[in-house]
C-alpha cells in the first residue's frame, strides 16, 4: 500500500532539495521544522482515518492493487487499532525563508 501510494508524490525527495533551490533562487533559509503528526488509535474522524480513506480511494482508482488486497489492509489496520497496536504517523516541513 505504502509504495503504490507513493506514486501520487511529484517527487519524495522535496524537504531534501528544497532548501538548496531556495538559496540558488537567493533566499537565505532561517530554519526548518519538522512537523511530525501522528496517531495510536483509528478515530473516526481523526488524520489517520482520512489518510486511509484517501490511500485507498486512489490506489483503487488508479488500479495500483487488487481490490482485495486495499481492502484487506484497510481491515488490518482496524485490527490492528482493536487491539491497541495501531499507530500512524506524518512529518511534513515548513521551511522559513527570506529573501535578503
Amino acid at each position: 500500500m505504502m509504495a503504490a501510494w507513493d506514486k501520487h508524490l511529484a517527487r519524495r525527495d522535496i524537504p531534501a532539495v528544497l532548501p538548496a533551490k531556495m538559496v540558488e533562487a537567493g533566499f537565505a533559509i532561517e530554519r526548518i521544522i519538522p512537523v511530525t503528526l501522528y496517531d495510536r488509535a483509528l478515530k473516526p474522524d481523526g488524520l489517520a482515518r482520512m489518510m486511509m480513506q484517501l490511500m485507498q480511494a486512489y490506489i483503487t482508482k488508479e488500479n495500483l492493487a487488487p481490490k482485495g488486497e486495499v481492502g484487506a489492509w484497510a481491515s488490518e489496520q482496524a485490527h490492528l487499532a482493536a487491539a491497541g497496536r495501531f499507530f500512524f504517523s506524518i512529518t511534513q516541513f515548513v521551511i522559513c525563508a527570506v529573501r535578503p
